[in-house]
């Protein structure tokens, strides 16, 4: 009787233990969006095929009647399933909007109008609300935005809110790089555009130590020496800015740079490189800097 009734005690724990996961599971599957189910589980009715133009392809079974409907209706996919009845459609976006897309699709099935942002994915978020006509996530990605928009995330912005053309926002970051330079991650701020970076050395609001500056510009020339011109140099080192160089730059500016500017009197001239039109300027650029001229 005694190993008897164990056995029921253990088939009564092993029973209640499979309750108690089938329950989670059941809470688990509540939280989990349909179009993350197998297709045929969540009887997904359409077909998205998304590919990277960095590369990579992903598809997603998803659902008109949530794509379309709804306080998170998309106007595209209203416009796409009533004018085109077919199962699928082929997408082809940047990378970060590639990646963002998952994030859009939670949003769109989520109940209470979710949205998992992030700096990285946060302008590609604004693009695809745009693009997609969705005006419940174009007002909640531009509240995180707000938030978010610092100088730490600021050189992120600036380059995704260039690759989307997203003026506004373009503008926003540059003048957080430009007011926080000295401190924004120099190494974000090396991976900008060409036109972006001199847009924040020539930015009104830019704050930054001469010397500092101008070890900046060289450690951004150095990166981008293919691209280096005349104008570009002229635009990223205005002698109002940069009245003084730090010694350690001064002979990679002069000696390197300089011919990159074309004829060196109109370049001393025209200021492309400060600090060496007079004499005195390269005592305070240092000894090496003297010596080459």
């Amino acid at each position: 009787h005694q190993h008897q009734h164990q056995h029921q005690h253990q088939h009564h724990r092993e029973h209640q233990r499979q309750r108690r996961r089938l329950r989670r599971h059941h809470l688990l599957l509540q939280h989990i969006p349909l179009w993350r189910l197998d297709a045929t589980k969540s009887l997904s009715d359409f077909k998205i095929t998304v590919t990277s133009k960095s590369g990579g392809t992903a598809t997603y079974n998803v659902h008109k009647g949530i794509l379309a409907t709804g306080a998170r209706a998309n106007a595209y996919f209203v416009k796409l399933f009533t004018n085109s009845p077919g199962p699928m459609c082929q997408l082809t976006l940047a990378a970060s909007a590639a990646n963002a897309f998952p994030v859009f699709l939670d949003f769109c099935y989520s109940s209470e109008g979710k949205l998992d942002a992030e700096t990285h994915i946060g302008a590609a978020l604004k693009y695809i609300a745009v693009y997609f006509g969705n005006s419940a996530l174009f007002e909640k990605i531009c509240a995180f935005i707000v938030k978010d928009l610092t100088w730490q995330t600021a050189p992120t912005y600036y380059a995704e809110a260039d690759l989307y053309d997203l003026e506004k926002l373009s503008a926003a970051a540059a003048r957080m790089c430009a007011l926080h330079f000295p401190s924004a991650d120099h190494d974000e701020l090396i991976l900008l555009k060409t036109g972006l970076f001199s847009t924040i050395i020539e930015s009104p609001h830019l704050t930054c130590d001469s010397k500092l500056l101008s070890r900046r510009v060289a450690d951004y020339c150095r990166a981008h020496s293919a691209e280096l011109t005349s104008e570009l140099l002229l635009a990223i080192t205005p002698a109002k800015k940069m009245p003084e160089i730090a010694p350690k730059e001064a002979l990679y500016l002069y000696e390197d740079l300089l011919p990159c500017a074309g004829d060196i009197t109109t370049a001393k001239n025209e200021h492309v490189i400060p600090g060496f039109t007079t004499q005195s300027n390269l005592q305070t650029a240092g000894v090496e800097a003297q010596q080459v001229l």
